[in-house]
């Protein structure tokens, strides 16, 4: 069917149709890749006022197709625990060995992307974000995600006592990375 005229109340989208010539003035903006990590393990750690990979989720790498294009960055963190209250715990996005989305002007406080504070342990809360890569440097990129805690211990995927009933849950985490082209 040919048309003389685009107009939307005439299109059948049951019909095909052969465009020729270049669309311009599209832009950018497409899905060009995806990767996806995983941890379904229980992680803790118990370094106190570090920043500590967690492992499992520390080593995600996509090879974008042009350095310019931008990493859609996706986080989900299945629970997320301590066994002390009132624990003032930090989420840290980093790209290569560098911090990404840290706060400025932060003074001798710490930096992260995500900040929780527990008044109360054994209650895991699940964790997500996303954030938009735009650096375009690299064409092969490494994100990791690092945790902090000023005491106790932290729990990734599991509630800080885990007991092995069947009122107690586990979860799992994962980063998607999503290549866009700019």
């Amino acid at each position: 069917m040919a048309l003389s005229k685009l107009d939307a109340d005439s299109i059948d989208l049951t019909d095909d149709y052969t465009f020729t010539g270049t669309v311009t003035g599209a832009g950018g903006g497409k899905v060009l890749q995806v990767k996806s990590f995983e941890l379904t393990d229980q992680f803790s750690f118990s370094t106190n006022a570090t920043w500590t990979d967690i492992t499992g989720l520390d080593n995600c790498s996509i090879t974008k197709s042009d350095a310019a294009n931008y990493v859609l960055i996706q986080i989900s963190i299945g629970a997320w625990d301590a066994n002390t209250t009132n624990t003032r715990r930090g989420i840290r996005l980093r790209r290569n060995s560098s911090a990404l989305a840290d706060a400025t002007n932060v003074g001798n406080r710490q930096s992260g992307i995500m900040l929780i504070i527990d008044h109360q342990y054994n209650r895991p809360k699940p964790v997500a974000f996303s954030y938009l890569d735009k650096t375009g440097t690299d064409t092969t990129v490494t994100y990791g995600i690092q945790a902090r805690h000023e005491s106790g211990t932290t729990f990734i995927n599991s509630s800080s006592t885990d007991d092995n009933i069947s009122g107690y849950y586990r979860g799992s985490s994962t980063i998607i990375l999503t290549e866009i082209e700019a």
